[in-house]
């Protein structure tokens, strides 16, 4: 499957927390420099591949309210770029 395929949604601006983000299926492709796609459910459970850096996170979670935690994404980044670095 090509993931910068035009069968995507592009949800691109339309979606604060995923700000240059498209979707389809579940899926949420970011568009960065890593090539990193996820899925994400709305009680803070996720799975985030980040092809470049050789990096997979499954993230169990049950919130008490509906909502995607915006800090995640940013924690997921950081550790890619981390790992890439030998840290």
């Amino acid at each position: 499957m090509r993931w910068a395929s035009p069968r995507f949604i592009d949800r691109r601006g339309r979606y604060t927390t995923l700000p240059g983000a498209s979707y389809r299926n579940q899926w949420w492709v970011t568009h960065n420099a890593h090539g990193s796609y996820m899925a994400r459910g709305v009680d803070g459970q996720g799975i985030y591949i980040d092809p470049k850096a050789d990096m997979v996170i499954a993230r169990y979670a049950s919130h008490p309210v509906a909502g995607n935690d915006p800090v995640t994404l940013l924690a997921y980044m950081t550790l890619a770029k981390d790992l890439m670095a030998g840290g």
